[in-house]
């Protein structure tokens, strides 16, 4: 019922042996996700406004697609925009935006918080990340953007999860 809906591929989707493995499935996935009304933001961006405030949504196809393009998703941000924001499914893209890109909040995910994170040991289950501490919360990576991770809805291999929250 949101009156905005966004979105971008995580690593399932935008894998190119996913989806010559399973393009029927793949197909009706994201012909389900445009009934919705989700727009996919794939290398491009969205401008939202909201009481006068120009929001722009630059969207990346996942990191393990090799065919995301950080300036592509911006290109097309309108100088008077009020804050930007960049849509990476993995959080590793950090190693990809430098301080000209200008980039206010990087929303991402991916991690599923370890799936089994119990403190004070953090994440007990490999991190699918680069940056192991890129688990969940709010990061200042310094330049002026922010980058938060989302627990995520779901799981990945292990099917069980503890001491994470879906946020969803």
């Amino acid at each position: 019922k949101a009156k905005y809906k966004i979105g971008v591929y995580g690593n399932h989707d935008a894998s190119k042996e996913f989806r010559k493995k399973d393009s029927v499935f793949l197909s009706r996935l994201l012909k389900t996700i445009n009934e919705t009304g989700i727009k996919m933001l794939i290398n491009q961006g969205e401008v939202i406004e909201i009481k006068s405030q120009k929001i722009y949504f630059g969207g990346i196809s996942d990191l393990f697609s090799k065919d995301f393009n950080v300036n592509l998703a911006m290109e097309d941000c309108p100088k008077d925009a009020s804050v930007k924001v960049l849509l990476s499914h993995n959080p590793d893209i950090i190693d990809f935006i430098e301080k000209r890109d200008g980039i206010d909040l990087i929303l991402s995910g991916h991690s599923h918080s370890g799936q089994i994170h119990l403190e004070p040991f953090g994440a007990l289950l490999p991190m699918p990340v680069k940056h192991k501490w890129l688990t969940r919360g709010l990061f200042n990576l310094g330049n002026g953007t922010k980058l938060f991770i989302t627990q995520g809805a779901g799981y990945s291999s292990t099917r069980v999860r503890i001491g994470t929250k879906a946020e969803i």
